[in-house]
């Protein structure tokens, strides 16, 4: 059974084109209730949102060769 709290979770991640991505990746229900909830805390902790850290990782990436 999904908690309301694992469905808020899942919704959020859901709610950016790259949190889709990302959870369509992931095979058990199970690793991806795991993974979201560290996840959403991991950008909770960090204040971005899944496309912002995707945005940085590309950023970083084009400034490894300037």
């Amino acid at each position: 059974m999904i908690s309301d709290k694992e469905l808020q979770r899942a919704k959020w991640l859901n709610s950016f084109s790259n949190g889709q991505k990302w959870l369509e990746k992931i095979g058990s229900a199970n690793t991806q209730k795991i993974f979201t909830d560290y996840f959403k805390r991991y950008c909770d902790y960090t204040k971005q949102t899944p496309d912002q850290l995707i945005a940085l990782k590309v950023q970083g990436l084009q400034n490894v060769g300037t």
